[in-house]
């Protein structure tokens, strides 16, 4: 039976792109990559990989193969670690995805305190604006203990996946400081169309516009659409743009008088935030650590 070390060669080709290459991020001779990628295509009875003068794909074996077996070895470290921890959360790591926007409102604050608690864990954090196919793929491939996500109902699809609400939150159209509509006590539609928009991916120009429609006036410029909250923000606080952000997102500009909140009762936005982990096996130690510390974090906003 194959031994876990060529479990981990194989993983380390596939991440890498080639056998030199997993070689010395692996700290081991080429031949001995070689070796165990052979042995484990012997033992499947098919080409995991193909090698060319490029380097190597994957082929459609070693894609099913490489994310079954990263569930073999994140199993056999949850063994490990809950041997090693049943007298306290000492040591271990866990992976983590998240997206972008909860980094700064509830997934900062629950990493702070996770690791006050428990500084001996080492915690890695991809954070982006992970699609839905990108959250499953990652949580189904063991490349991610679990997510803390943006929810939709589209989530819910994979059954795979289990989904936990730990928090909802609402988003509300924001202006600079010094803008000209920053200091009206009662903003109207038409006076939001004369001015430029600046929007987030998540929120899309025809969830804009439809407003607009109900009453019969004519659309705003949306001049630009980002991924990023964290540049929404500052063009904002910059620019005469007509923004919408997550309330706990904006917060900060609020309490820095760099940006204030616009009363416009035609839009009304509220999302949800969770956790996605797997339907099936079960979590380390660190990883189930971890979410409770979420779960009291976001219990506490």
């Amino acid at each position: 039976m194959t031994d876990l070390r060529h479990f981990k060669y194989f993983l380390a080709v596939t991440e890498h792109g080639g056998f030199s290459s997993a070689a010395r991020a692996l700290n081991v001779s080429q031949p001995s990559v070689s070796m165990a990628v052979k042995t484990l295509e012997e033992e499947v009875g098919t080409a995991l990989l193909e090698r060319g003068p490029k380097g190597v794909n994957v082929t459609a074996a070693g894609q099913v193969f490489a994310r079954r077996i990263r569930s073999t070895l994140r199993e056999s470290e949850r063994a490990f670690e809950d041997a090693r921890h049943l007298t306290g959360l000492s040591g271990g790591a866990v992976t983590i995805g998240m997206s972008a926007v909860l980094s700064t409102f509830l997934g900062n604050k629950a990493l702070i305190e996770f690791h006050r608690r428990h500084p001996g864990v080492k915690v890695d954090i991809r954070v982006s604006t992970h699609n839905v196919e990108e959250i499953n793929q990652a949580i189904d491939g063991a490349l991610w203990d679990f997510g803390l996500v943006l929810l939709n109902s589209e989530l819910n699809s994979f059954s795979n996946l289990k989904i936990e609400p730990v928090l909802e939150f609402s988003s509300s159209i924001y202006v600079a400081s010094d803008h000209p509509l920053a200091g009206c006590s009662d903003v109207s539609l038409n006076e939001c169309a004369e001015f430029d928009w600046l929007l987030s991916i998540f929120t899309t120009p025809t969830w804009l516009f439809a407003a607009f429609d109900k009453q019969k006036i004519k659309h705003p410029q949306v001049s630009m659409v980002t991924n990023s909250f964290d540049l929404i923000r500052e063009l904002a606080c910059g620019s005469s743009f007509l923004c919408v952000m997550p309330d706990p997102f904006a917060q900060p500009a609020l309490d820095f008088g760099r940006m204030v909140r616009i009363e416009q009762k035609s839009f009304s936005i509220k999302s949800s935030i969770g956790i996605a982990y797997p339907a099936q096996g079960m979590l380390t130690t660190a990883a189930q650590t971890l979410i409770g510390v979420i779960r009291e974090t976001a219990a506490k906003i």
